[in-house]
């Protein structure tokens, strides 16, 4: 496709150009042309600006090339100057392209004209991009100057009128102008609040100062609603402009509109007075500066509000200070009206707590007021919805006209004018108010005093909060302590009576309880019986016995239910046990079923000498003690009980034993009592060596089985009446073994195997059934050897007569190192000697 080009030819033959315009044309260049020769007509058609490049004859009767070229570099027009010539030498041709021109060629050369021009064509272009590059980057360090200026600006002052001033000096490096000025929006009309540059009236009024209405100005009205610029490039025919006396000069305009998070603050208004000045760039430089001045005058309108409460900042960082370090209620709250008094220089103010279930203010401090101010005020029905969500205070100016407020003749008598009331919110709770009370002189309360108030009880809430939590964890920690201590009690005793005073101690401490006491269930009687008290002035408790149902601990019991009495000193039905409890001065009492499992085991008692208003949490913790009660109750009860059943097992195991141990004389017609006998004297031996006590009853157990393993051996062999052979020795010496297997699977009688299996070992290793020596015996079986062999000597068999004492006592003694354990030995002989000076 052909190229479009433009070109002004410098020719005074008409023919050389026809010859010029075939050879472009066979260059594939679709040719528009204007042909001069004269130095007025070249003026004239470079004035045009229309044209891609100029090619020029060399020498024309009125006109030359380098005349044409100084023409073209006189214009500013950035063109490609190419010369033809038929005949000029080459000394004019290095001239001319030294001078400037882009190219010489000679005429009839259109192998060399045609990449001449497009060569000439693109350096052109290169070089206007790179024109157009060089300017954009010089508006760019304008802009980026200009606004990197106003970011200096913003940092370096919040003075409103400085800020002004330097805004308006440095818009007129982002856009060139004539006049500018900046409008804010007050109260939805726009003021002028800087001016810079050549005089105007903008105003509906004539004064400066005065408002505007956007009804009369629509180039403001636009921006205001559109949020977007507007450019009037010729104010005489547009319809939008409004023209007034001291504007008519003005030609062209540009706004911006100054937009703070999109919301229209004010107007950037440029003016000139050259029609067309404002264009598409400089309305974007515009919009780039608008937004950072923007900024600057937000912060300014900031600071200036920041200056007003500077002093409201200082007030509640005083009373921070002085709350953060508090933690008891009653102090918080007394600084709370120390402090919110000095803030707003006022003699009284007071805080009430909302009490949510009774739903009335309670007033709990003061300050600045009669000493019995506080006693005599009465609780104040409210409703969270009476005050403001986001915490305004309400002001009362007049008192007096209060008449719905049965307070108000209070505060006659105590002169008080008005008031200012702010609630203290905490996470959409209501949990009181300050009130600032106007004693004497009367005084207005100002919008700044409200908005102090405002913000001081937002701190006060939180303190009282922080009070409030700190004084719940403290109590919950102590009552956690409580029952810390009652669970060691319970599991560290089985001694109920030590464990309910552990109980009652901290029943009376935690509940802060004048007194307690416990009373028990004797399920035989249904009798609710004393057990365990404390606080009481008198013993007349003690002498409690209630029977289920009846009276108020009675009824507690029967309907497992905590049963409460108040003003027990005036009541209508005197207390039960009254006469029990005469002196005690009782005002209000509480009992408490003691439930374990599901089974009433008792009643807790709790007194106290003045009116009690028990908060849920202190009922809570109430039942929580009485589970402990139940449950310490319950564990003395089931120990007894075992303790009881263990005793009369071990009886029955014991009985049954010595059943056995008979059984066992008269099979081996031993002599009757023999295993007794050997039982009780193998204890004597051991409790002399110092053996464990609970070791003593395995050895009597051990004694009066030995020979239990003889159950395994045929009569043919243990009722032998002469001597047996080798083969029924080695049958008889099994007996220990056969202990060992009958009495090893019985867990009750394991640690007694050491006799049954040990005691026909020998000290020398002579012994069976495992050839044990010296102390690889078993101590207990060591003791018994001894003994078993010194009753079955001393007493009389069918087949031989007793042996003396001192007939057994040498025996013993000749067998010690041998059969005996010669220390075993002396021992029991110590015991025998002992028994016979007795």
């Amino acid at each position: 496709m052909p190229i479009p080009l433009r070109v002004l030819i410098v020719e005074d033959s008409q023919d050389d150009t026809a010859l010029l315009l075939q050879d472009l044309r066979a260059g594939d260049f679709d040719v528009s042309f204007f042909r001069v020769d004269t130095p007025a007509g070249m003026r004239a058609a470079l004035a045009e600006q229309v044209w891609d490049l100029v090619i020029s004859d060399y020498q024309l009767p009125y006109f030359n090339a380098p005349a044409a070229l100084a023409l073209l570099q006189a214009s500013g027009l950035d063109l490609p100057f190419i010369i033809t010539s038929g005949h000029v030498g080459e000394a004019s041709a290095v001239d001319a392209l030294k001078a400037g021109a882009h190219d010489f060629v000679q005429k009839g050369s259109p192998a060399r004209l045609i990449p001449a021009i497009s060569r000439a064509l693109r350096d052109a272009d290169g070089r206007r991009q790179r024109q157009r590059m060089e300017t954009a980057e010089r508006e760019q360090r304008t802009l980026a100057e200009a606004l990197r200026d106003t970011a200096a600006v913003l940092n370096s002052t919040l003075e409103f009128d400085a800020l002004l001033d330097s805004l308006l000096e440095i818009v007129g490096r982002v856009v060139k102008h004539d006049s500018a000025n900046i409008m804010l929006l007050e109260d939805g009309r726009p003021r002028v609040v800087r001016h810079k540059g050549r005089s105007e009236q903008a105003t509906d009024a004539g004064s400066p100062t005065a408002r505007l209405s956007l009804q009369n100005y629509p180039t403001l009205r636009y921006m205001f609603e559109t949020g977007q610029p507007i450019v009037v490039a010729n104010t005489r025919a547009d319809q939008r402009w409004t023209t007034l006396d001291a504007t008519d000069w003005i030609a062209s305009y540009v706004g911006m509109p100054i937009r703070v998070k999109a919301q229209v603050i004010g107007f950037l208004n440029l003016n000139s007075a050259e029609p067309g000045f404002f264009g598409q760039v400089n309305t974007e430089r515009l919009r780039a500066f608008a937004d950072q001045a923007a900024t600057a005058l937000e912060n300014a309108q900031l600071y200036e509000n920041l200056r007003r409460v500077a002093s409201r900042a200082e007030a509640m960082a005083r009373v921070a200070s002085r709350l953060n370090v508090q933690l008891d209620l009653d102090n918080v709250l007394n600084t709370i009206c120390a402090e919110i008094a000095w803030a707003l220089g006022s003699s009284a103010v007071t805080v009430t707590l909302y009490d949510e279930v009774a739903g009335h203010l309670r007033l709990a401090a003061a300050t600045g007021l009669p000493p019995g101010y506080l006693a005599a005020h009465r609780p104040i029905p409210v409703s969270p919805s009476d005050f403001a969500a986001d915490g305004f205070p309400i002001v009362v100016p007049d008192t007096q006209q209060w008449l719905d407020r049965a307070q108000a003749e209070w505060y006659a008598a105590d002169n008080v004018r008005a008031l200012a009331a702010a609630p203290m919110w905490r996470e959409a709770q209501l949990i009181g108010t300050i009130n600032v009370l106007v004693v004497g002189a009367p005084r207005t309360f100002t919008h700044d005093d409200l908005l102090l108030l405002q913000g001081l009880a937002h701190q006060a809430a939180q303190a009282t909060a922080n009070a409030r939590l700190f004084a719940e964890t403290q109590r919950r920690l102590r009552n956690l302590n409580a029952l810390r201590t009652i669970d060691l009690a319970i599991s560290g005793s089985l001694d109920l009576r030590t464990t309910l005073n552990v109980l009652l101690e901290q029943v009376t401490s935690q509940l802060n309880v004048d007194a307690a006491a416990v009373l028990l269930l004797n399920r035989q009687t249904m009798l609710l019986q004393y057990a365990a008290g404390r606080g009481f002035r008198h013993r007349g408790i003690e002498r409690s016995s209630v029977r289920v149902g009846q009276g108020d601990a009675g009824r507690a019991a029967l309907e497992r239910l905590i049963v409460s009495r108040r003003d027990l000193r005036h009541g209508a039905s005197p207390l039960a046990r009254a006469e029990l409890l005469a002196g005690e001065d009782f005002d209000t009492y509480y009992g408490v079923p003691l439930l374990a499992k599901g089974q009433v085991c008792g009643v807790l008692d709790i007194f106290h000498r003045a009116p009690l208003n028990p908060d849920p949490e202190w009922l809570d913790f109430l039942e929580t003690l009485s589970r402990q009660a139940a449950i310490a109750i319950e564990n003395a009860t089931l120990f007894d009980s075992l303790q009881r059943s263990h005793g009369d097992l071990a009886l029955a195991y014991d009985s049954t034993l010595e059943g056995w141990s008979r059984a066992l004389d008269l099979r081996d017609k031993e002599t009757e009592g023999h295993s007794q006998r050997v039982a009780e004297m193998t204890q004597a031996l051991a409790m002399a060596h110092n053996m464990r006590f609970d070791n003593l009853v395995h050895v009597r157990r051990g004694a009066l089985l030995h020979d239990i393993g003889k159950m395994g051996i045929p009569d043919r062999i243990l009722l032998k009446p002469g001597p047996l052979t080798d083969e029924e020795w080695v049958i008889m010496r099994q007996h220990p073994t056969f202990a060992y297997e009958l009495l090893a699977p019985i867990g009750y009688l394991r640690l007694a195997l050491d006799i049954p299996y040990c005691h026909h070992e020998k000290w020398d290793g002579a012994g069976y059934p495992r050839g044990l020596t010296g102390e690889q015996i078993p101590l207990a079986a060591r003791l018994f050897a001894v003994v078993d062999v010194w009753d079955a000597l001393s007493s009389e068999r069918p087949y031989r007569p007793a042996w003396s004492a001192d007939r057994v006592e040498g025996y013993l003694r000749e067998q010690a190192g041998k059969h005996f354990d010669p220390r075993v030995v002396e021992a029991f002989l110590k015991i025998l000697d002992a028994r016979e000076k007795d």
